[in-house]
């Protein structure tokens, strides 16, 4: 149907239909890779999260870089819309873009109840 609409032969398109089979609900597969059943929920909830932080922690990259605000949100310290979190919002110029102000002090991040389950999640993986 995509080919008929675009009027092009598939040779002339086998890249982009590539990145289109890839990406099209990218979301739901998402969702089944966590392991959830159902409807996909469109809302971040802290199952959720926790389950696509322990994805990246037990991978077997070298790295596992994760956003400290993902880690506050599990600790309910980051909340509202996580679109206020963004440190980047795309098509735009702005001085917010590529920055982060959390709601914490560096100084206090040492003393949050959510570094034991952080700490918990490192050494379950077995980067700790």
């Amino acid at each position: 149907m995509l080919l008929n609409i675009l009027g092009k032969p598939r040779s002339e398109l086998a890249d982009f239909l590539d990145l289109y089979l890839n990406t099209y609900n990218e979301k739901g597969k998402l969702w089944a890779g966590l392991g959830f059943k159902g409807t996909m929920e469109e809302k971040c909830s802290p199952g959720l999260l926790e389950k696509a932080l322990k994805v990246t922690l037990d991978s077997e990259s070298v790295f596992a870089i994760n956003m400290i605000v993902d880690y506050l949100y599990l600790g309910d310290i980051v909340k509202g819309d996580p679109y206020l979190y963004r440190v980047n919002r795309p098509g735009t110029v702005s001085p917010d873009n590529w920055s982060l102000t959390i709601p914490v002090p560096v100084e206090k991040l040492p003393g949050l109840k959510i570094c034991k389950k952080i700490g918990d999640m490192i050494k379950s993986s077995g980067r700790g």
